[in-house]
Parts: C-alpha cells; structure tokens; sequence
C-alpha cells in the first residue's frame, strides 16, 4: 500500500487491499505500513505473509525490538523482511528512509540465517540499480544466492578415490524475473576438482523455476 497511515487516501486503499485479499485469500502478500498492531488483521482478511519495511528498519538502524513483536504476533511463517541493499567501501549494507541513510548491517549470509530466524522469506531491492532499467545486481546475486548454496553444500563433498562427481544446485524460484537475470543464472559456472580428478569433481548448477 503506498498511501501511509493518516494519509486523505489511506482508508480507501486499505479498503481496496482488503478486498483483493479477501478475494483470493492465502494468495496474496501485502505491504506498506504494516506494525506489529496491524498485521493480524490483514492475515485474517486473507494475506499469506506481510511484508515488513520501516516498522523494523528505520533512521539507519534495525530495530529489533519491533522485529520481536512482529514475530510474536503473526509468527515467522508468516513474514517478509523487505531489506534494502546499497553498496557502499565494495559491501553491502541494509539501507533504510527511502535508502538515504545505511545501517551498520552488512547483507551477508550470516545476516540473513540471523534474519531467518524470525521470517518466511526476504524482499530484496538492489538499490544501486533499481529503477535505472540496469539489469540486475550480479554481484549481490552471486553473493546471496549461489554462494550460499556453494557454501552449504560443500562440506558435503568427500573426496576419496571412490568419488567421481557431486553437484551443488542452487534453486531460485520466483513470481517474476527479467531476462538479465535469466542470463546472470545462466552463465554461472564453478567446477573443482580433487586432486587433479583421481578423487573426483565437483560442479555448481542453478535452476530458476518460474511460478506464473
């Protein structure tokens, strides 16, 4: 919703939201405004998930305290954190009023398994390129998607000279993707071998799965 709460037009567009959930009910996210105080009321008009912005990053801070809450009220199966990411000294950082003012949180794995902690999915907006008509943001994509996969899965790997090959597949599944972000998957490639292949390889693999 992008009239804010106290806004001449806010009623009306939280008239409309409610309407659309509660036309197709576990099928839609909603977001825009949303607090701990008025979550529940948008999951029980028939949103699967909120999405949560400001209420938790604000004034270049995280506020945890509202992300307790948050979690405490609708529960993490029900929740999106919308991080904001911008470039800044080569990282990363969660950006928030508008993405003018940067928190101390770098966007790093070990940022988002603490987020997940207490949500279902992340909304991420690559701000250094959104709404430039730039294409997507590789290296965040690299970052925060393949890498982690290649991260998790690694450890798994045991070479011996009874292995011959193992794979790592990276799923992204999405509502909506354009085409350079089709061709960023697509022209990934890591393959590793042990021990010049007596012990076998490895290879990364990605699969984008479009859910329209």
């Amino acid at each position: 919703m992008l009239n804010p709460e106290g806004s001449e037009f806010y009623e009306a567009t939280k008239a409309q939201a409610l309407k659309a959930l509660r036309a197709y009910p576990g099928g839609l996210q909603i977001g825009g405004g949303i607090t701990s105080d008025n979550a529940k009321d948008y999951l029980e008009a028939g949103a699967s998930h909120v999405i949560v912005t400001s209420f938790v990053f604000k004034d270049g801070r995280v506020n945890m305290e509202n992300l307790q809450k948050l979690y405490e009220t609708v529960g993490k199966e029900h929740l999106v954190l919308d991080l904001s990411c911008r470039q800044r000294d080569g990282k990363y950082y969660i950006v928030t009023d508008r993405w003018q003012k940067f928190t101390q949180e770098e966007v790093n794995i070990e940022t988002l398994d603490r987020f997940a902690e207490y949500c279902d999915e992340f909304l991420i907006h690559a701000v250094d390129v959104e709404g430039k008509q730039a294409g997507v943001d590789d290296v965040l994509i690299n970052m925060l998607g393949i890498n982690e996969s290649y991260d998790k899965g690694f450890p798994n790997i045991k070479p011996s000279l009874d292995h011959r090959c193992s794979y790592i597949v990276g799923i992204f599944i999405c509502d909506t993707f354009d085409d350079d972000a089709y061709v960023a998957l697509k022209k990934y490639r890591r393959r590793q071998s042990f021990q010049f292949s007596l012990q076998g390889w490895m290879e990364v693999h990605t699969v984008l799965i479009d859910m329209r």
